[in-house]
């Protein structure tokens, strides 16, 4: 498994491996040229190369776990064979989640620099997207989408190449032309999603929500060869079922 350690006033941020069989871990990385990593947040694995690519955050700074950091927010691609750390996109108010696109060729990056100590509309709410180059470099900035509710955090894409971001009122759908196609509302938001076989695990602070999906998403069905559901897109009505497993009241899982 690999582990994004926000770390401590005391111990770093760092990429983690960890063996769940043998119930051990040992670093990966924990700093850029030398200075200390923000406040890890966010990573994927290129499914051809290998690099891992990772996004810095401020927010161990601001919820006050962190020491003020040194390097500015930025994504990373890291090559775990040679040791390679480059940042390759910076000028984010607060880098944070990442995905690439089903063929590869984009990675999808989002900005949640409208939370800081406190929330400021003002400031970025965006999924930007980038040209992926020779599987080690990004071209081509661009605004993808942005947040009509709260900010956009964890992100995935499904097989068919949509965009799934959580936000303030639950999970956002785009497609690939960055037109949004539907949100799956929850109560009290969003901040990760993630992808089963034929459904989507919904998360915040409190809940985390099941929701019956008809699409695939792609690091779970391209890179594991996990797969479930069927080939169509949800075209309204309902995903489906929505079964809440936080407690307290039930939100509204599962609305397309």
């Amino acid at each position: 498994m690999l582990w994004c350690d926000e770390g401590s006033l005391t111990t770093p941020s760092q990429l983690l491996a960890i063996d769940p069989s043998t119930n051990t871990s040992f670093p990966l990385l924990t700093s850029f040229l030398g200075k200390p990593i923000a406040s890890l947040n966010d990573a994927r694995q290129h499914p051809l190369t290998g690099d891992i690519w990772f996004t810095d955050a401020y927010y161990g700074w601001y919820q006050a776990f962190r020491p003020e950091p040194v390097v500015p927010p930025q994504v990373y691609r890291f090559e775990p064979l040679t040791g390679v750390v480059q940042a390759v996109a910076t000028d984010f108010d607060q880098s944070n989640g990442l995905e690439f696109s089903p063929d590869l060729r984009t990675l999808y990056v989002t900005d949640t620099g409208a939370q800081h100590w406190s929330a400021n509309e003002t400031r970025s709410a965006t999924i930007y997207a980038f040209d992926v180059v020779g599987g080690k470099r990004l071209a081509n900035r661009r605004v993808f989408a942005y947040s009509d509710f709260g900010f956009p955090d964890g992100i995935h894409c499904d097989t068919l190449g949509n965009v799934w971001s959580s936000m303030g009122d639950g999970v956002h759908v785009w497609n690939e032309d960055g037109v949004l196609i539907g949100k799956v509302v929850v109560g009290g938001g969003s901040n990760n999603v993630a992808f089963l076989p034929g459904a989507v695990l919904v998360f915040n602070n409190q809940k985390l929500w099941k929701v019956d999906v008809l699409v695939e998403g792609r690091e779970l069905a391209r890179d594991f060869g996990l797969r479930g559901g069927s080939a169509g897109l949800v075209r309204g009505g309902t995903f489906g079922s929505g079964k809440n497993y936080g407690g307290g009241g039930g939100g509204g899982g599962g609305r397309w």
